[in-house]
């Protein structure tokens, strides 16, 4: 089946997410961790694009930058190549690292842009790795209160949190497990519109139509996938005809 082409984002800031073959480890020590990130300080400079934040998972990863030269495809297969073979090497195994292609989604509205990089930051957390946000020792979390902002874009901090202390609050606010109503939703920033897009690539990426076509397992996938992708439940149930308790209960372990 052919490759569906990527959505462009008009502010060219993109929520990024690749992860292994076949839940594949990616980071099996600390030394894996650092490779990775001066493979991605590497490209940021030869590729011009900015960071504004990063979770590295055992099994996978969350970035958001801004491309700045529309160059999303090179940017990401320098990356993983570089970090594949460095990978097959030094553990002495052949065939794919990553799974398929990375996943990229345009982040269009500023509450798109922060909610993603909160989501991303506790993403630790919500995993059960570790208790406090700031624990965890390979999301760009703690390179925002750091003094030189660490690898982040310069000035990100004031400019989409106002401060340190706005920063704090904001991160350590959890998702409500509940269906959304319409003034989260909007809060949220995600638009209908933006909704059906990524439903449509979604379900293009399974290779179906609609969720009636498809077996329970593979709907509760897709359902988790857009919660991923912050579609609030009652968002995913109107726009995909799923019946409202089954998008809440979908995903839960």
């Amino acid at each position: 089946m052919p490759r569906t082409a990527r959505i462009k984002s008009p502010t060219k800031l993109y929520h990024v997410t690749a992860r292994g073959s076949n839940k594949q480890i990616l980071f099996n020590e600390q030394a894996d961790f650092k490779v990775f990130m001066e493979i991605l300080k590497k490209n940021m400079i030869e590729c011009g694009f900015e960071l504004y934040a990063y979770c590295l998972m055992d099994n996978h990863y969350h970035l958001v930058i801004r491309d700045n030269k529309d160059q999303i495809d090179v940017i990401f297969k320098k990356i993983n190549t570089a970090y594949a073979y460095y990978f097959n090497t030094k553990y002495e195994r052949t065939g794919h690292l990553f799974q398929d292609r990375f996943f990229s989604e345009p982040l269009v509205t500023a509450n798109q842009l922060v909610n993603t990089i909160r989501y991303i930051h506790r993403n630790p957390v919500k995993a059960g790795i570790c208790s406090d946000i700031s624990d965890y020792r390979y999301s760009s979390y703690n390179d925002y209160l750091r003094s030189d902002g660490g690898s982040i874009r310069q000035g990100a901090l004031e400019e989409l949190f106002g401060g340190a202390d706005s920063f704090i609050e904001f991160n350590s606010i959890s998702e409500d497990p509940e269906p959304a109503d319409t003034e989260r939703t909007v809060r949220r920033g995600l638009t209908d519109q933006d909704a059906i897009e990524i439903i449509k690539r979604i379900f293009s990426n399974y290779g179906i139509s609609g969720l009636d076509t498809v077996t329970k397992r593979v709907r509760d996938e897709i359902i988790s996938e857009l919660k991923k992708r912050c579609l609030s439940i009652k968002q995913i149930a109107r726009l995909t005809g799923v019946p409202l308790g089954i998008a809440a209960r979908a995903g839960r372990k």
